[in-house]
């Protein structure tokens, strides 16, 4: 009956306006008057909507069968609504609206605030899509303690990270990434990224990223590209590649020092038969391998200046001998006390692994 609702108030606004006008003191004595009075003053009493609403009711108001007809209706609505309420002892019926109220848009009207509550709904399923792609948990293996998050933007990015035991226990892979673009775009790239890492057979990182490079370039997104780093724990050492992602930390117990791990080259998807370099890397007890996206130290606070990879690299030597949860943490506090009141401009990715 929604329709014949909206009828009936167009109907019987013309109607009981113009009883209202025929006492009121003024010249403009039905709805005609006003519509003729607003067009001859557009600039100024309609500077942003018009009045297609009153000209609608105009156009019902010349419908009397209609009019009867849409009554007859919602009286017989009514009727049933009045019967299920005595058949079930109710005292009301209580719906949800189709949306909630928004905010009229100047430019737009209705219709720029539903576009952009489009937008709002669109970027929250490319978010939620974003952390199903997400291990549930993180592995029990090697004696590894490790904490995991990603802080999400308001404009959804491609951060990605993810977790590879082998089936024999005896090493594992960690992937950071980030695709470049946003929401389903990125989403798109992840998705691809962590299909091709299922199954990989037991080989170095740099073969890994070799082998999805041919991939995400075979399927052709376009301009879309992935940046990831690799590592491969094993008992007491790391192999290590990296494809145009940000440096790794790794924290030495021994010293209490912090040595960058960056290795340059193009992300994944851009040249088909690229190479990647592979590092190896001592890890003893106490050890942390710290990963990060951009996010993180290419924050911009209130006065547009960045963190910088340098105060990143500062807390992970300060916070290296606390456990992988703490650590975590102290590089999301120094993002939070960074930004103040303001949200996270892109994905903040945080992957810490400490040798326990």
């Amino acid at each position: 009956p929604g329709e014949e609702e909206f009828f009936l108030l167009l109907y019987e606004f013309e109607r009981d306006l113009k009883l209202y006008l025929a006492n009121a003191n003024t010249p403009y004595k039905n709805l005609k008057d006003l519509i003729a009075f607003n067009n001859a003053n557009e600039d100024s009493v309609m500077p942003y909507f018009k009045q297609e609403i009153f000209e609608a009711s105009i156009e019902a108001s010349l419908d009397d069968d209609k009019y009867i007809e849409a009554l007859a209706t919602l009286e017989k609505v009514k009727e049933d609504f009045d019967s299920l309420l005595d058949r079930y002892n109710l005292d009301a019926f209580v719906g949800l609206t189709r949306n909630p109220a928004w905010i009229t848009d100047y430019e737009m009207g209705d219709g720029g605030a539903m576009e952009e509550q489009r937008r709002e709904e669109e970027l929250e399923e490319a978010r939620q899509f974003q952390m199903d792609m997400l291990p549930d948990s993180t592995p029990d293996i090697l004696d590894l303690d490790i904490a995991a998050t990603i802080q999400t933007a308001s404009e959804v990015g491609g951060d990605y990270y993810d977790f590879f035991p082998e089936s024999d226990g005896k090493s594992l892979y960690v992937v950071v990434g980030d695709a470049t673009g946003h929401g389903m775009t990125a989403g798109m790239m992840v998705s691809i990224t962590k299909a091709g890492l299922y199954g990989i057979p037991s080989i170095p990182p740099n073969d890994v990223t070799e082998r999805l490079n041919r991939v995400i370039k075979n399927i052709d997104l376009g301009l879309n590209r992935m940046a990831i780093n690799v590592a491969r724990f094993w008992n007491d050492k790391i192999e290590f590649t990296s494809a145009a992602m940000p440096p790794a930390y790794h924290y030495r117990s021994d010293t209490g020092k912090v040595d960058e791990i960056l290795i340059g080259g193009l992300p994944l998807g851009s040249l088909q038969d690229e190479t990647f370099d592979l590092l190896e890397i001592d890890f003893k007890k106490g050890d942390s391998l710290v990963f990060i996206s951009d996010g993180l130290p290419e924050a911009t606070n209130n006065s547009g200046e960045m963190l910088d990879y340098q105060s990143v690299m500062d807390c992970v030597e300060a916070n290296g001998n606390q456990d992988a949860e703490e650590q975590k943490q102290a590089l999301l506090d120094l993002g939070t006390a960074w930004l103040g009141d303001l949200r996270n401009q892109d994905d903040i990715t945080i992957v810490v692994v400490k040798k326990k």
